[in-house]
């Protein structure tokens, strides 16, 4: 999907908050893909206008709004020409509290008014402590804290503005990429297939090829293979696991194979993204 930004799940395993600041040259290159991750992510802009699609519906923010995106929604995003945006992923660890209002539940609309105390308490906390790359593990416990704070600031915010709908009550094709995205989550070290998926899901492999790429916009092995990626990336900056081991770790089945996709998805080598992770 060109022209669209996209961040990393990598960091949705090990890491509980990561922070980056997105602007228009984000929407260049291999992170304009749908994805998906296990977190939640807040997206707040502050320059300009940003059209995030959710679950196949499209939403378009500017300073003033937000959104919130649930663990397992299916998403992109596109920045106009002069837009900023910030964006934060978080794991429900970090905010108990608030994960046990929303398990279960979906916004009928992702898109809120955050007021502008919020809004400025979450972004000064989220400039200090955070930078590119930064992630939760190497705040101090106080840093820790004032970050909760501020995602509890906009989230609290959040559940008092939107309408929750318990999954399921949203539509079916919002099930179905849920169901996907759990489904390769659980399964990305096997050699799966859309098949497998149809059969593993109940649903007939007829029905699940004509609306994979309406929801998704790639095809299944596209998809596995970002999601592959994504978590290979986090060992190769994060970890000094051997890159034979990295690809295995990942679910590639081959080491020729890991290559191949990291150059055609990253535009990189992975000894050159491990270069990079070390700077």
């Amino acid at each position: 999907m060109a022209g669209s930004a996209h961040h990393q799940e990598y960091n949705t395993h090990s890491t509980l908050l990561t922070t980056y600041h997105y602007s228009a040259a984000s929407n260049e290159g291999p992170i304009g893909v749908s994805h998906f991750h296990k977190n939640y992510e807040i997206l707040i802009p502050t320059a300009g206008s940003t059209e995030v699609t959710v679950d196949g519906r499209a939403h378009t923010i500017r300073p003033g709004e937000a959104i919130m995106i649930h663990p397992f929604q299916i998403h992109r995003l596109h920045l106009s020409e002069n837009a900023r945006l910030w964006c934060s992923v978080f794991s429900a660890q970090v905010v108990g509290g608030l994960n046990a209002i929303l398990l279960g539940n979906k916004p009928r609309d992702p898109v809120f008014h955050p007021s502008g105390h919020a809004t400025e308490f979450f972004l000064r906390e989220m400039r200090a402590h955070f930078s590119d790359w930064r992630a939760w593990q190497t705040l101090t416990k106080p840093q820790q804290l004032a970050a909760k704070a501020a995602l509890y600031a906009v989230g609290c915010e959040y559940v008092a503005q939107v309408e929750l709908l318990p999954d399921g009550k949203d539509g079916k094709a919002e099930n179905l990429a849920a169901d996907v995205a759990r489904y390769i989550s659980q399964n990305y070290k096997n050699d799966i297939s859309l098949q497998d998926a149809a059969r593993e899901l109940g649903y007939s492999y007829q029905y699940l090829s004509k609306k994979f790429h309406d929801l998704f916009g790639l095809n299944f092995k596209s998809l596995l293979n970002q999601y592959r990626m994504e978590r290979a990336l986090r060992m190769l900056q994060e970890t000094a696991l051997p890159i034979t081991q990295v690809a295995f770790e990942s679910g590639f089945q081959s080491l020729r194979n890991f290559n191949h996709v990291c150059m055609e998805t990253l535009g990189k080598s992975p000894s050159a993204l491990r270069a990079r992770g070390a700077k």
